[in-house]
C-alpha cells in the first residue's frame, strides 16, 4: 500500500464522513480502467477515546484494498503526542506502516460553559488541542513522508476566526454576546497559552477570602457569566494561530530540498450545522441557533443559490453546510484531487449512509489546488476571507513559529525540518 493518511479527532462528525468517503470512494480491488483514479492507502485514525468511533469499519473495509489502524492520541498531553510521533516514525522506518501521504488535523476542542482549563503541560486547553499539539505532531512526522511522492498537510480552521463587523459597536460600548471579545493575536504571545483566571489570580489574605465569599451571592445575581464569549475568542485565536503558523511552515518546506514536495493548507470547511461540536460543551442558545440555521436558513439559502440571477459572489459566501457536504472538499485537499459533486454523499447526520446528503446545492467543494495557503471550501481561490492582514504579516508569523518551537519542545534533533531557535 503506497501511503498512509493520518486523521486526528477521528470520532468527530466531520472525520466520520471523511473516513466513510475515503473507504467507499477512494479504494478498490478492481484494477479496471474505470478505477484507475482509486487510491490504495492505509488509514491511521486517532482519537482520545477510540471506543467512540461509531463508523462500522469491518463492513466498509471487508472488500477493499485498504488497511485501517486505530490508535489512541491525547492532544491535551504534549508528551503523549511526542511518544505517538516516535512510534509512528519507527513503524514507517521499519515498514510496518507505509510512509505518510497526508495528515488531516481535524481534532478540535472548545468549552463555552465554564472558565478556561489548563492542561498538565500548563497550557490553555483549547489552544493546545486545536493548534499546539497538531504543530508538534506535524513537525515530528515530517520525516515520515515519502519525499518523491510528496504529501499534503490539511489544517482545519473555521470562520469563527473572522473579525465580525463590530469595531464601531465596540467603540459605542454596545458589544455583547459573541461579539464582546473579538479574536486577535496578542502582543505577548504567551497570553495564548496562559489561563486568564490563573494569570489574574493574586495571593489573598484570609480577610479577603471571607469578604469574597460574602459578596459572591450578590455578584451572581448582578453579573452573568461570560463563558461563551470568552470561549469563542479562545477557539477563534487557536484558528488564527493555525493559519499564521501554516504560512511559516510552508516557507520552510519550500526551502528544504528534502521536504519541498510537502504542502500545508489551512481549510475553512464552513459552518457545519450538524457538527456535534455545536451540541457539546455549549449553551442551549447556540444549540437552538444551529438547529434553526440547519432546518430553516440553510435550505432557503440553497434554493436561492440555484436561481440563475443570483451572482457568483453570493454563492461563494454560502458557507453553511453539513459535515457530509464538507467531507468531499477535505478529501480533495488531502489527496490533491477534485471531488465530484456527488462524491460527498456518504454519511447521514450521525454515522449511516445517506444518498440524499450532498452539499445542498450540488456544487463541488474539492479544489485540488497544489498551492499552500488558506482556503474556504466554496471559494476556489486561496487567501480569500482571511480575518485581517495580521495573518499575512510575516514578522508576526515568524514570532509565532519561534514561540511554537519553544512551547512544543521541538529542536533539530526531533524534527526533519531545520529549526533555528
Amino acid at each position: 500500500m503506497p501511503g498512509t493518511i493520518l486523521i486526528t479527532g477521528a470520532t468527530s462528525s466531520l472525520a466520520t464522513r471523511v473516513i466513510h468517503l475515503l473507504l467507499t470512494s477512494y479504494s478498490h480491488q478492481d484494477p479496471a480502467p474505470e478505477h484507475e483514479n482509486k487510491h490504495e492507502f492505509t488509514l491511521l485514525l486517532t482519537a482520545r477515546n477510540p471506543s467512540k468511533l461509531k463508523i462500522k469499519l469491518p463492513e466498509l473495509t471487508g472488500n477493499t484494498n485498504i488497511s485501517v489502524k486505530v490508535r489512541t492520541l491525547d492532544l491535551s498531553s504534549i508528551s503523549s503526542v511526542h511518544t505517538f510521533a516516535t512510534e509512528v516514525s519507527a513503524d514507517v522506518q521499519s515498514g510496518k506502516t507505509p510512509p505518510l501521504t497526508s495528515i488531516i488535523c481535524n481534532a478540535s476542542h472548545w468549552d463555552l460553559r465554564k472558565e478556561e482549563e489548563v492542561t498538565d503541560d500548563g497550557y490553555e486547553r483549547t489552544f493546545q488541542v486545536n493548534f499546539l499539539a497538531h504543530a508538534v505532531l506535524i513537525l515530528r512526522l515530517l520525516g515520515s513522508f515519502k519525499p518523491e511522492a510528496g504529501g499534503r498537510i490539511v489544517l482545519l480552521t473555521c470562520d469563527a476566526h473572522l473579525r465580525w463587523p463590530l469595531k464601531s459597536v465596540l467603540e459605542r460600548g454596545r458589544a455583547r454576546g459573541l461579539e464582546k471579545y473579538p479574536p486577535g493575536m496578542p502582543d505577548d504571545l504567551d497570553e495564548l497559552v496562559t489561563v486568564e483566571s490563573q494569570a489574574q489570580c493574586e495571593p489573598q489574605s484570609p480577610e479577603q477570602i471571607l469578604e469574597e465569599l460574602q459578596e459572591k451571592p450578590k455578584i451572581r445575581k448582578k453579573e452573568k457569566p461570560e463563558f461563551m464569549a470568552r470561549g469563542i475568542r479562545r477557539h477563534a485565536n487557536s484558528k488564527i494561530a493555525i493559519i499564521m503558523w501554516m504560512y511559516a511552515l510552508n516557507r520552510r518546506l519550500e526551502e528544504d530540498i528534502a521536504l519541498n514536495t510537502i504542502t500545508a493548507i489551512a481549510v475553512n470547511p464552513g459552518t457545519l450545522l450538524n457538527s456535534r461540536q455545536l451540541r457539546v460543551n455549549t449553551s442551549l442558545r447556540l444549540k437552538l441557533l444551529s438547529l434553526f440555521l440547519m432546518t430553516a436558513v440553510r435550505p432557503s439559502l440553497s434554493l436561492l443559490c440555484r436561481l440563475p440571477f443570483v451572482g457568483t459572489k453570493v454563492k461563494a459566501k454560502k458557507t453553511m453546510r453539513t459535515c457530509a457536504g464538507a467531507a468531499g472538499g477535505v478529501v480533495g485537499f488531502a489527496l490533491d484531487v477534485r471531488i465530484d459533486s456527488g462524491a460527498s454523499a456518504g454519511v447521514s447526520a450521525d454515522t449511516g449512509p445517506d444518498s440524499n446528503e450532498v452539499d445542498g446545492d450540488g456544487d463541488s467543494d474539492g479544489d485540488g489546488d497544489g498551492d499552500g495557503g488558506y482556503y474556504t471550501l466554496s471559494i476556489p481561490v486561496k487567501d480569500v476571507g482571511l480575518p485581517d492582514m495580521e495573518c499575512l504579516d510575516e514578522e508576526r508569523q515568524e514570532a509565532l513559529w519561534r514561540k511554537t518551537l519553544q512551547w512544543a519542545g521541538i529542536w533539530n534533533g526531533n524534527t526533519a525540518i531545520r529549526v533555528d531557535i
